[in-house]
């Protein structure tokens, strides 16, 4: 049997539209120049040898488009200067590389200083680009120029007579594309692998297709996409491949727009696109190849960016939909899975993976090629599994024709800190285009947020008035409960608990709810319902509404709680609660507690009275039948009253 060999599918190119600069002229068109430069000629490569190279290179290394000449060239010292007295000075070099279809100067020291400027063109000025300030230095001094159509490239620098000397132009690597990969010769062969994203049948996939983009990386490109993180709040965290990383993560450019206008178009434009990023996370291998960067250019809201949601299954069969890509750097494309992908490994020329470490995904339509590592797969709800990793070397859209995945759950401790900061142990989440902020959404509220897309329980209302219920009159059959409220109230509820559970409600009677006619209801479980059916308030102030009876015995700790109070609108007031009392359950005279008065307390009050018996507290409290703090003569005659009675 035929041995698959699996490829990265990485493949190179660069694009500049969005790069921060002033978009001017260089400024030798506008002063008295003579045509000349320092000219540097590279070495003559061998294509036919690159090429060879290409085809025979392992999995875990870029495919390429241009060849990277290593240099150390402090542009200052080598190029040839012009002065201009007040206008300042102007120095130019130029690069060139024989049969080169485009050139690029990627520079490991890049400082300019403010009012000094940088541009890059070719000889003919087909391509100009720039110009680059002080605007465009970076906190690890890398940058890089666009690709610039021929065989050569112009660097101007132009300094005015003020300046101190303080810019440093160090250039690691002139980049000769050998490829075309830009296509500025119409040399390049057809990358079509999958479905335009504007097809019809794309329709049910916008979102997912609006998260992916096309990432240049210095003498490459990948595909990958931006996900949400569960605090929603738009970070621009971008997921793609462990093997799409190299060079400076400061000059990486992101394009998320760059796709065809109809189903059939064949070219786009790349458009705008973010530059420089963070790398936060990686896998550093191919398990599970997956990079994770934080993009540090703006990504403004008109570009429609989607932060895709993300899931973390643990099966060995997943649900999944779609592939989203950009093959060879052609505009977006879309594949279609078979309704499942498995558990699997990396099987490469040179790095195995356990088991679990990939998806392994067949196509129905469409599938991948050089350029589209990195993409996401995304599950049947449209969430992302995982960065493309590879898939054996045949073409695209062969019968047979699979992709692997790396699953992001495998190293989900690396990348949970940025994706879920707060360590909320979520597991799957949704996208989103929209900052998510909790806070409190109704207007009516002291504390509305009009930023806040969901409710978060923390709105604040105008103080209605405020009701405070508190304890009087504590005896072992009964309580008063007094309220002390700032505005009238019309109906009044709450809960009596006691602990432990000693006691059951008998009744509630007299106070404030009687005098004002009001209906009140009360069970043994300690619930007071309180209102009035013709509509009379009681009126603001400090009063006993209600005397509460109960049977039971024992020491118990009672509390009100759960309150609700009503003013004549039916609008609540605030409620508060004094203190909790400790309650001596039981009848008068039953000093024994054996819930009887009988001869057998009399007994026991009387040795109380002569001393012979020490009472307890509970004891105490229920001999003193008249509540004078004495128990004497009066408490028996009071304790003989109750058992004739």
């Amino acid at each position: 049997m035929r041995k698959l060999s699996l490829y990265i599918i990485l493949y190179l190119s660069s694009f500049l539209f969005g790069q921060v600069s002033l978009n001017m002229l260089p400024k030798s068109l506008d002063l008295d120049t003579r045509d000349t430069y320092s000219v540097i000629y590279m070495e003559s490569i061998d294509v036919d040898q690159l090429l060879i190279e290409d085809s025979i290179a392992p999995s875990n290394v870029p495919y390429r488009f241009g060849y990277p000449f290593e240099i150390n060239y402090n542009i200052l010292d080598v190029c040839s200067w012009e002065h201009f007295g007040d206008d300042g000075s102007i120095c130019r070099v130029k690069f060139i590389s024989r049969d080169a279809y485009s050139m690029r100067i990627i520079f490991d020291n890049f400082v300019i200083e403010d009012g000094s400027m940088v541009s890059v063109y070719n000889d003919n000025m087909s391509d100009i680009y720039g110009a680059y300030t002080s605007q465009n230095n970076s906190d690890d001094s890398y940058f890089s120029t666009p690709l610039v159509k021929g065989e050569s490239i112009i660097l101007e620098y132009y300094q005015p007579l003020e300046s101190q000397g303080l810019s440093v132009l160090n250039a690691e690597h002139i980049v000769h594309d050998y490829k075309d990969f830009l296509n500025f010769f119409s040399s390049t062969s057809d990358r079509s692998c999958g479905d335009n994203v504007n097809c019809p049948d794309a329709s049910a996939f916008q979102n997912q297709v609006n998260s992916v983009a096309y990432i240049e990386i210095g003498w490459g490109i990948c595909s990958g996409g931006m996900v949400n993180n569960v605090r929603q709040d738009l970070t621009n965290y971008f997921l793609t491949a462990d093997h799409c990383v190299g060079g400076s993560s400061s000059t990486i450019r992101f394009y998320f727009n760059y796709e065809t206008s109809s189903c059939s178009g064949s070219s786009a434009s790349a458009g705008s696109y973010a530059y420089g990023a963070q790398l936060k996370a990686r896998s550093y291998s191919m398990d599970p190849d997956y990079a994770l960067y934080r993009i540090t250019g703006n990504v403004p809201s008109s570009w429609g960016v989607y932060y895709a949601g993300w899931s973390l299954p643990d099966g060995t069969t997943e649900d999944v939909s779609v592939g989203v890509h950009h093959p060879g750097g052609a505009p977006k494309k879309i594949s279609y899975a078979e309704t499942q992908a498995i558990m699997s490994g990396w099987n490469g020329q040179d790095e195995n993976t356990p088991y679990g470490s990939h998806y392994k995904v067949w196509w129905s339509n469409g599938g991948m090629e050089g350029g589209s590592s990195g993409s996401p797969l995304f599950d049947g709800n449209g969430r992302v599994l995982g960065p493309l990793s590879g898939g054996p070397d045949i073409e695209c859209e062969s019968s047979n024709n699979f992709a692997l995945y790396g699953r992001i759950s495998r190293s989900w401790d690396e990348i949970k800190p940025y994706l879920d900061p707060d360590n909320t142990g979520t597991t799957w989440l949704n996208g989103t285009y929209v900052e998510v902020q909790s806070g409190c959404t109704d207007p009516d509220a002291t504390n509305y947020n009009p930023d806040a897309t969901i409710n978060d329980g923390s709105c604040i209302y105008p103080e209605v008035g405020l009701a405070t219920f508190s304890f009087y009159n504590v005896t072992g059959n009964s309580f008063d409960i007094v309220m002390n409220n700032s505005v009238p109230v019309s109906g009044v509820q709450f809960q009596l608990i006691d602990t432990p559970d000693v006691i059951d409600i008998t009744g509630a009677n007299g106070g404030s709810f009687d005098q004002y006619d009001y209906s009140v209801t009360t069970n043994e479980s300690g619930t007071i319902l309180a209102f009035s059916f013709t509509g009379v308030a009681i009126p603001e102030g400090q009063m006993p509404v209600t005397n509460v009876t109960y049977t039971g015995s024992g020491e118990t700790e009672i509390c009100i709680v759960d309150g609700i109070v009503s003013n004549p609108a039916g609008e609540a007031l605030t409620v508060n609660y004094g203190s909790c009392v400790d309650l001596l359950a039981g009848s008068l005279g039953d000093v024994n507690q054996d819930g009887l008065v009988d001869i057998l307390d009399i007994v026991m009050i009387i040795n109380i009275t002569l001393g012979t018996l020490e009472p307890s507290s509970s004891q105490e409290t229920i001999a003193d039948i008249n509540s004078d703090g004495i128990i004497n003569i009066l408490d028996i005659i009071m304790t003989i009253n109750i058992i004739i009675e």
